[in-house]
Parts: structure tokens; C-alpha cells; sequence
């Protein structure tokens, strides 16, 4: 589509054009405030005269959050703003005014933009022409700047209108939701089998769409840290509708709806591409030339390489083609081959030098006409390259992340290395090589209380990863054999944001089981999204207790404030709900997580204050007496349920439910999770958490099944949340809101994400990969190793 507005090829607006080829095949010398409109990314480009390149200003620090019409609700008079100080946005408002230098009849125009105030003057700008005008937040003040253009205004606007519906783009504003609702905003079944993007602005728990297919009804797609962002998902055929839920805590709020359909790749926000490497070039110009027809013979020019002259560059050539190269006077034959048929799909790094003119694709005549795809990457294009590229500079990148290396270290007895406090809540890694006893971390100030990380007779000498706690001082090595020397490797500031290329979890068949926490609203999509499983199950209901309560019965139907008054919403319910239903439950699970005991009271049998052997006396009353082992009934709930009694403790539901789950899913790895720590002083949760964590974990040391200590070491800690110790005050939109908490109990974004990223530690570390080679990546680095234990080999 080509749009009517008379192009003045020294300046301003170069009008609709479909990718950045398109402009640069004006052959127009870009100039100072020169912008356009690309249809391939549905943005404003504009040209960059400091680093002479087009960029996109979705992409940069002060992306477009919008543009202003006319329309109410919209328009200058009464559209509503949200800056925030520091955060650096921009809007754009076309303008209309007759020209004052060809009407002789025209006069200035002045827009007064209502809620774009400093301090308490609206901002107002006056143009004699039809202009763009850029509302500019500098993370201050608001900037203007008015772009004067041609425009035949009234075939713009039809046009315009075209390419809104070729974009697929659907607004639904000032959507009412009340508190512990979740209404279906529209219906996804004409989208069937479409990849598309949506946008959630407002105040609101998480969003998504149903599905029956799936087990508990719905998909999360985003919480509320997508608030604002574009997210990009696959439309399956079992969707029906798309929904927006808030929690009972927010009350009655309002969101906006954003959905996009056939650009759907081409609206994704930079976050959502975070985990390709390759996508680095995103941010900084990637240039796509698609469906280019080739024939027989002949060699056409892509585009021109003068732009980017003395800059290292990246091109990647998909489709039949014999090879591709740069014209080059310079050289006796013209040009420089950088790649054959063998290079298809390949990125290649090459330097633009001075005498370079243009990018060609040449086709021997064999091949008749076929289609090409070109990738074009400048300014990264050396970090664009594939992984094993960036292996060879790993030691340069390791000194740029948090890397200590130390060697030859003599220890005597006991050797403090380094101080673990700038890295507390984050994941790290360390690496002991040498004769030692044991190391780990103090964890107080006069170094007369420690945490054993790992001893020398089960340590095998690769990497151990643990979350650096609250209370974390220094690191130690300890040795019984004076002279000893050894080495130690850190690694920190990139294992909080590390995932797995191929984590040993990955196609595995995951179940959940637990209370509010572990629903879909918190951690649980985070966790999916690092372990990778082919399919998943998850069967926590909000409120559910460990422990049978007086009056239980197991239905299979756990609910939250049923008929039942929450009686039988515990988690020997929720397995029931499995033995209920065979087919549904058919895809046995690799991995079962269970996390409980958050909702439990006065259920261990002993004091919040019990030492260790009050504890494990109390877990062992549920196996055996002087009499011998006491049998594990089935829940039948009648005289025959000898047990029953025992269920209503914790420690006998973990003895029921495990066993169960054992006998159900024999080849299932089962993880036990302590519940995190919190400030919700009206449930008398902190004074009792502590008892809580030291029971389930004891329980199932008892069990034999791992233990996974999330309320201990992942991060989350009592005394930044509601009326804990180092509590401030709210600081979202929770009045309970802490550091990590959104109420003094349930995870907020961070809190979800620490708890997401410290099981999937322990779950990745410890499941079996039979010796499967997989790699690490962070922000800048990549390793690759084994995992054994607890341990990543290199």
C-alpha cells in the first residue's frame, strides 16, 4: 500500500512504507527529523543522525506509548497520561491545519493538551501546517516538538483506516471487574489456530483464556508485572473466551484490552524475546527482507551497504539460492562472496569497508526463479552470534558478571574468602577444589553461627548453586588438616536470571498439588516455564490445609469456601481427586510437588517453640507405638479407618498422601516444599512458620522424599513484609504490601519469581539426566556441563 502524502525528499515525513528496505531504496541522503511510518513493525521510524541509522522509536528508551485522535476519551482535551518520574515515554498527535504559507485565509492553530501538565500548566503548542507533534516525558517534565508535513489529508485518513484493518488491531476500553471475578472480555474461536498478541492495562490479578481441555479450565497468559505489555500467544482450538480476573483484595477495578491479530509477531514487547541470544539485534536494528524473487542467473541488489560502512554487520540468507556477497569496485571481479548454499539459515559476520556498495543473492541458472529471505543485523552483530561463538571469551565475560577466582589459597583450619552480602536473595554458584572438611556461609556478624553448604565426602568438585539468605555473611572453607591449600571459583549477578537451553526436566510430566499459593496465580507459570514440561497438572485449591480437619471426608471435589465450609479442602482430597479420575490423570507425572502447611494451625501436635526430638517424636507417633507399626487404612472414614485419627496432623496427611502418590505413580519423583515465611500477624502465621518448616521438612526426611526449602532459602523473608521488622509501609497497590509479599503471605511478581527460580534449581539439579549434556545461559554468559547431584559439571 502505497499512502497519499507528497513526499519532499529533504525533509520530514518519507510517508507508509513497508520495512526499512522500502526507505532505503528512495536513495533520499536522511536528514535531521526525517521520520516514517513502517508497516512491517507497525511504528514510527526515525532517523538517527548521531549514529546515521533509522530506528524504531518503539524500541528505545522513551518508546511510543500511543498515539492521540480525535476521539473522545482519546483526543487532546481529555486523554489521561500515567508518567512516571524517572520512566521516559512519548505520544504523538497528528495535527490538521490549512497551510498558512499557501492559504492566504489560514491562521495558526493552538492545541492545548489538558492532562499533559508541568506543575499546573497544561501544555499547549501552536503550528501553521498540518504537523506531527511529539508529546515527550523526559522522566521530569513534558518535551514537545512539532514536525510540519504534506498530507492530502482526506486520502490519509481512508488509507490509514486501511492499514489499521490489515493490522487486526481491537480496543476494549474501561472494562469493569469486580474483586474475586473473572468476565470474559471477548471470544477467541474466530482466532482458532492463529499465532496473536494482547495488552492488559489497569488494575488486575492475571489474565488469560478458557480452555476445557485443560484440567482446571483456563491458561495464564500474564500477571500483573505484564501489566502494560504486549504478550504473544498461540490460539489453540479448544479456547472459547479470553478473561481478565482480579483477586477479592483489589475490589471493583477498571482495565483496557489491547488485541492484535496478524502482526501478532511483530507487536511482541523486547522482554518477551529476552531468551534468544539472537534477538539481541532486536534492540538495535534487525532488518528483514522477505519473499525476494531470484531468477535464474542473475545477481539483484537487496539493499545498500553505504549506511553501515566501517561497521562489523551480521547477515543470515534463507531459501534456494548459490551464494550472496557485497559489490566491491575495489576488487578485480567486482564483489566479495561471503557465503554459498551451504551458509542457508546461517548467520555471517562480516566488516563493511569503504569501497562496499550493495548487498547482493545470486542464482545460477539451473535454479530458474526461486525466493529468498534476507536478516540483516548492525551495531550487535558480534554478539549475535551463535553460542558456541561466545564460548571461546568466556573467562573475558566471567570478570564483566561477578566472577572471583581465587588459587592457592592456604587454609589452617577455617578460611573466610569473601563476603556474601551484595549478593543476598540472588542464586550463585561456587567451586572448591583441594583438600577441605566442608564449606558453606556464616551467618552472623561474629562468625559464631554457620550453614554447611556441602562436605568432602559428598561433594564430586563441579559447581554448587545455592540462594544466598537474609542472614548470609561471609563464605568459609573449613579444613582438620592444617596447610591445606585450595581453590575457589564464584560466579554471581547472572544466576538470578538463568534458565536452561535444555534443562533435564525438559518434555517431563509435571503435577502440582497444594494451597493458594501453588495456583495459577503466583509462582506456578514461572516455575512451568524454566522446568519445560510436555504436560502438566495441577490440582491446588486456595486454603488448603496438610492436615485432615474434624468432619473430613475425601469426595475428590476440593473446593475454597464450599458447602463443606473448607473441611475437605485438603490435600488427601486433592489426591483423592487423582484416584477419582483415572483417565484424566492417565499421563503419569515425572515430577509431584506438594506445598502446604501455610494454612495449618495447632495440627504438629507440639509447641511453636518444640525443639528438634519434641519434633521428630511427634512425626514418629503417626508410624509407630510400643505396640508396632500402626497401619495406613484407606480413607473410608468409618471404624475400619484406624489411621483416620492420624491424618489430622501434618505429619500423618504427608504420610498418607506420599505413600498414596508412591502407589499411584511409582516412577514419580515427589518433592516436598516448607512454606514461605511471612508477616500476616493476624493468622499468628509468623510465630508459627519456623515449628511448621522444621516439621514438614523432618516428615519427609522421615519419608524419604526430597525437600525442597523455599520458606528458608529462597529469598522471601519475613522481616520486609507486612508489620515484619524492616516493613515500610505499602509499596503496591496493596495496603499489606512488602518487599516480596502482596499481603504479608502471598508472593507478589519478585516473590514469584524467587521462589520459581530457586525450585526449579533444586528440581533441575537433582532429577536424572542420565549424563544429558545441557547448557546455562544468563544475560552475557553461557556454560554447558553435566548435571550430577546437586552439581553442575563443566
Amino acid at each position: 500500500m502505497n499512502c497519499s502524502i507528497e513526499i519532499d525528499k529533504t525533509k520530514y515525513f518519507l510517508g507508509y512504507h513497508y520495512g526499512v528496505g522500502e526507505v532505503l531504496s528512495l536513495n533520499i541522503a536522511p536528514q535531521p527529523g526525517m521520520f516514517f511510518v513502517n508497516g512491517e513493525t507497525n511504528s514510527v521510524w526515525v532517523w538517527n543522525t548521531l549514529n546515521r541509522e533509522w530506528i524504531d522509536t518503539n524500541r528505545v528508551d522513551s518508546g511510543m506509548k500511543g498515539m492521540l485522535t480525535n476521539e473522545v476519551g482519546n483526543s487532546p482535551d481529555d486523554f489521561i497520561p500515567s508518567p512516571q518520574r524517572g520512566v521516559k515515554e512519548s505520544y504523538f498527535y497528528v495535527a490538521e491545519c490549512d497551510d498558512v504559507d499557501v492559504n492566504p485565509n489560514a491562521t495558526p492553530k493552538t492545541i492545548t493538551f489538558t492532562h499533559f501538565k508541568n506543575g499546573s500548566s497544561a501544555v499547549s503548542v501552536t503550528f501553521k501546517k498540518t504537523s506531527i507533534v511529539i508529546l515527550y516525558w523526559n522522566g521530569d517534565y513534558w518535551e514537545t516538538s512539532i514536525i510540519p508535513m504534506n498530507v492530502n489529508w482526506s486520502l490519509l485518513r481512508t488509507e490509514i483506516n486501511e492499514i489499521a484493518d490489515e493490522v487486526g488491531l481491537y480496543l476494549y476500553k474501561d472494562i469493569t471487574i469486580k474483586g474475586n471475578t473473572s468476565p470474559n472480555i471477548f471470544s477467541l474461536e474466530p482466532y482458532i489456530g492463529k499465532e496473536v498478541s494482547v495488552k492488559v492495562s489497569g488494575n488486575f490479578t492475571s489474565f488469560g483464556y478458557r480452555d476445557d481441555a485443560l484440567a482446571n479450565g483456563y491458561r495464564t497468559l500474564g500477571e500483573s508485572e505484564k501489566r502494560g505489555k504486549w504478550v504473544n500467544f498461540y490460539v489453540p482450538e479448544t479456547a472459547t473466551t479470553f478473561f481478565v480476573f482480579n483477586n477479592s483484595d483489589l475490589g471493583v477495578t477498571t482495565v483496557d484490552v489491547e488485541f492484535r491479530v496478524n502482526l501478532a509477531n511483530e507487536v511482541l514487547e523486547i522482554d518477551t524475546l529476552k531468551r534468544e541470544i539472537n534477538e539481541i539485534a532486536d534492540k538495535v536494528g534487525l532488518y528483514l527482507y522477505k519473499d525476494i524473487t531470484i531468477k535464474g542467473n542473475t545477481s539483484p541488489n537487496i539493499f545498500s551497504l553505504e549506511p553501515y560502512i566501517g561497521k562489523e554487520v551480521s547477515v543470515k540468507v534463507s531459501g534456494n539460492f548459490t551464494s550472496f556477497g557485497y559489490r566491491d569496485e575495489a576488487l578485480a571481479n567486482g564483489y566479495r562472496t561471503l557465503g554459498e548454499s551451504e551458509k542457508r539459515g546461517k548467520w555471517v559476520n562480516f566488516y563493511v569497508p569503504e569501497t562496499a556498495t550493495t548487498f547482493f543473492v545470486f542464482n545460477n541458472s539451473d535454479l530458474g526463479v526461486t525466493t529468498v529471505d534476507v536478516e540483516f543485523r548492525v551495531n550487535l552483530a558480534t554478539e549475535v552470534l551463535e553460542i558456541d561463538t561466545l564460548k571461546r571469551d568466556l573467562k573475558e565475560i566471567d570478570s564483566k558478571v561477578g566472577y572471583i577466582d581465587l588459587k592457592g589459597e592456604s587454609i589452617s583450619t577455617v578460611k573466610r574468602f569473601f563476603s556474601l552480602i551484595p549478593y543476598i536473595g540472588k542464586t550463585v554458584m561456587v567451586k572448591v577444589k583441594g583438600y577441605f572438611q566442608n564449606f558453606g556461609y556464616y551467618t552472623d556478624a561474629e562468625f559464631k553461627t554457620y550453614k554447611s553448604l556441602a562436605d568432602n565426602k559428598t561433594y564430586d568438585g563441579g559447581y554448587y548453586s545455592f540462594v544466598v539468605p537474609e542472614n548470609a555473611t561471609d563464605f568459609y572453607v573449613y579444613t582438620d588438616n592444617k596447610g591445606t591449600i585450595v581453590d575457589v571459583e564464584f560466579r554471581a549477578n547472572l544466576s538470578a536470571d538463568l534458565f536452561l537451553n535444555e534443562v533435564s526436566t525438559k518434555g517431563c510430566v509435571f503435577m502440582s498439588l497444594g494451597d493458594s499459593i501453588t495456583t495459577e496465580s503466583y509462582y506456578i507459570p514461572k516455575l512451568r516455564d524454566i522446568l519445560q514440561p510436555s504436560k502438566y497438572y495441577n490440582l491446588a485449591v486456595a486454603g488448603a490445609w496438610w492436615a485432615d480437619r474434624e468432619g473430613t471426608v475425601y469426595d475428590g471435589n476440593p473446593q475454597f469456601n464450599g458447602a463443606d465450609n473448607n473441611v475437605n479442602n485438603v490435600i488427601g482430597n486433592q489426591v483423592q481427586k487423582i484416584i477419582n479420575n483415572p483417565t484424566l490423570y492417565a499421563d503419569a507425572p515425572d515430577i509431584i510437588i506438594i506445598s502446604a502447611g501455610t494454612n495449618d494451625s495447632e495440627n504438629m501436635r507440639v509447641a511453636n517453640n518444640a525443639t528438634i526430638q519434641e519434633i521428630r517424636s511427634a512425626i514418629d507417633a503417626n508410624y509407630k507405638t510400643e505396640a508396632g507399626v500402626i497401619p495406613l487404612t484407606e480413607p473410608t472414614f468409618d471404624e475400619n479407618d484406624t489411621y483416620r485419627s492420624y491424618r489430622k496432623t501434618i505429619g500423618g496427611a504427608m504420610r498418607y498422601c506420599v505413600n498414596k502418590l508412591q502407589e499411584l505413580f511409582p516412577r514419580a519423583k515427589i518433592y516436598i516444599l516448607t512454606p514461605i515465611q511471612g508477616c500476616y500477624a493476624s493468622r499468628d502465621y509468623a510465630s508459627s512458620i519456623a515449628t511448621k518448616q522444621e516439621y514438614i521438612s523432618e516428615s519427609a526426611k522421615h519419608l524419604g522424599v526430597p525437600v525442597i526449602h523455599v520458606g528458608e532459602e529462597c529469598g522471601i523473608s519475613a522481616d520486609f513484609e507486612y508489620e515484619g521488622a524492616m516493613w515500610n509501609g505499602p509499596t503496591g497497590y496493596h495496603e499489606r504490601s512488602g518487599r516480596d509479599l502482596i499481603d504479608g503471605l502471598h508472593p507478589n511478581t519478585n516473590g514469584s519469581k524467587k521462589m520459581a527460580d530457586y525450585i526449579a534449581l533444586n528440581i533441575v539439579s537433582s532429577f536424572k539426566t542420565n549424563g544429558k549434556i545441557y547448557s546455562v545461559v544468563g544475560s552475557s554468559l553461557s556454560v554447558t556441563g553435566i548435571v550430577d547431584g546437586n552439581t553442575l559439571k563443566l
